[in-house]
């Protein structure tokens, strides 16, 4: 039952990551002409250039066309889910945006000029919002996805990194877009489209502001750092301080948590000390034990055949 529910929500993101796409390239990008993303964009640029000659030209085509090289690419470096779900994503993404462009559903939005900073930005957020649900499944969105994942599992990556170097990709198609589009619209609201699906990208994957510092000044310091270790089972540091008004000696207690144990923190803080100042801070990233390391298991899940 446990595997089952987990194949449900992982395939459930997929689906959901592939509508994402597929609505902002077919209703969105192209009625607007932006360029968003490497494989996508080229598909996007031609469907622009030329589906009015034929229906071969539809972006749907293209999107799948010029994944085939990378998908063989990724059987050969990745493990067979990875692939596996790429692929998926890949057919499952293209069959929609064929769908929507058969069925003409862009036709039923109203573009107004006053509107396409908003559309952009749903847009941009829809985009965005694909890489790290695939992530999450073990799987990619193909295209510059691809090759940004494979410098991150080969040459260690941060994964800000790697979306640096998808992001140049990108970049690339949009510039040569706007010169053969002869458009500088495409060129501004293309760039301002990705930077908001990098914005989505990081803040999702990095999972933003995850983890919390909490700092406590105490009389008692000894006996809150015992309490915070063993109620959140994570270390604690005791620094001596000399309080600036009453020239008293105290501890300052150091301690990184998780967001969710907030409550249970200040709980325990309260029952050790209720005169204790304490102050929480956003911590960016934690490397050590008691801490999920993410680039570590997504290096794992690209690499391991299994």
């Amino acid at each position: 039952m446990k595997k089952l529910k987990s194949y449900f929500i992982k395939y459930s993101a997929l689906i959901v990551a592939s509508i994402c796409t597929a609505v902002a390239v077919e209703l969105i990008f192209i009625p607007n002409h932006v360029v968003y993303g490497t494989v996508a964009g080229i598909a996007t640029l031609l469907s622009l250039k030329l589906s009015e000659q034929s229906s071969i030209f539809y972006a749907g085509w293209w999107l799948l066309f010029l994944n085939i090289p990378l998908i063989v690419f990724a059987v050969l470096q990745f493990n067979k889910k990875f692939s596996f779900r790429t692929i998926v994503y890949i057919l499952l993404t293209a069959t929609i945006m064929l769908l929507l462009r058969y069925f003409d559903v862009a036709s039923l939005i109203t573009f107004n000029e006053s509107d396409v900073i908003a559309w952009i930005l749903i847009g941009g957020v829809l985009g965005g919002l694909a890489l790290p649900l695939m992530l999450f499944v073990n799987g990619s969105t193909g295209g510059s996805d691809i090759v940004g994942l494979l410098a991150q599992a080969k040459f260690g990556l941060r994964s800000q990194q790697s979306f640096r170097l998808i992001m140049l990709m990108d970049s690339i198609v949009i510039v040569v877009a706007s010169f053969i589009l002869q458009d500088v619209d495409v060129l501004v609201y293309s760039v301002a489209t990705l930077f908001v699906s990098e914005i989505v990208k990081e803040y999702l994957f990095r999972g933003f502001s995850s983890n919390l510092e909490v700092e406590i000044t105490t009389d008692n310091a000894e006996e809150m750092s015992k309490a915070l270790s063993e109620g959140l089972k994570h270390g604690t540091t005791i620094i001596k301080a000399i309080g600036g008004y009453s020239g008293a000696e105290k501890g300052v207690v150091m301690c990184v948590i998780n967001k969710r144990q907030l409550t249970k923190a200040r709980k325990i803080i309260a029952d050790v000390d209720s005169k204790a100042f304490a102050y929480v801070e956003n911590v960016r990233e934690v490397i050590g034990i008691g801490f999920d390391d993410k680039e570590a298991e997504l290096d794992d899940k690209l690499i391991n055949k299994k």
